[in-house]
């Protein structure tokens, strides 16, 4: 008797990883993403809306798991970025953290946004709390300095990028968004 072969090996490891993706985008799919989940109920809590982007200003990153992570560690709460980009989040008053996107594609590469709800009372909302290349050189350097008022540091920051009051600072924002699209659009799945 003849030995059949099956039309797909799921024996192979690529087989099985595409399987595995295709039914968590089919998982996702069917949740919606972008714009919020059953996530925490928003009147207890401040709602931050952003957007994830590759720098540009006109690349929204779609389909990118952006989650809210506490200062201990702690992961507060997700979202999928929809088509434009744009993602929900609902985090407790008076916490401070970071909003850390990456593509579902390629996991690694991480983009992040120091995020506050420090002085925001239940129920209001944070919005254009963006994720880009600009805001990961912005909370790497947040991190380095443990500012005692890192809400202040960050405006100042954000401020210096905006009207090119720091050239070194231009420089590496410059250079992180050029090597973030070009990353990006190669997909190829490394650490930013």
């Amino acid at each position: 008797m003849p030995k059949r072969h099956h039309p797909f090996p799921l024996q192979s490891k690529r087989w099985l990883k595409a399987g595995f993706f295709v039914a968590f985008l089919l998982v996702v799919a069917a949740c919606g993403g972008g714009g919020g989940d059953s996530g925490p109920p928003a009147e207890d809590n401040v709602s931050i809306t952003g957007r994830m982007d590759d720098g540009s200003g006109d690349a929204p990153v779609r389909n990118a798991l952006c989650r809210y992570v506490d200062e201990s560690g702690t992961e507060l709460h997700a979202d999928i970025t929809n088509a434009a980009g744009v993602f929900q989040l609902v985090i407790p008053p008076d916490t401070r953290g970071q909003i850390v996107c990456s593509p579902l594609n390629v996991p690694d590469l991480v983009l992040t946004t120091f995020s506050s709800t420090v002085g925001f009372a239940a129920g209001s909302t944070i919005e254009d709390e963006n994720v880009t290349p600009a805001t990961t050189v912005v909370a790497d350097i947040i991190r380095q300095e443990n500012p005692t008022d890192p809400e202040s540091r960050k405006a100042e920051l954000l401020n210096d990028i905006v009207f090119n009051r720091d050239a070194n600072l231009a420089i590496v924002v410059a250079l992180s968004e050029r090597l973030y699209a070009a990353l990006f659009d190669r997909e190829i799945n490394t650490s930013f």
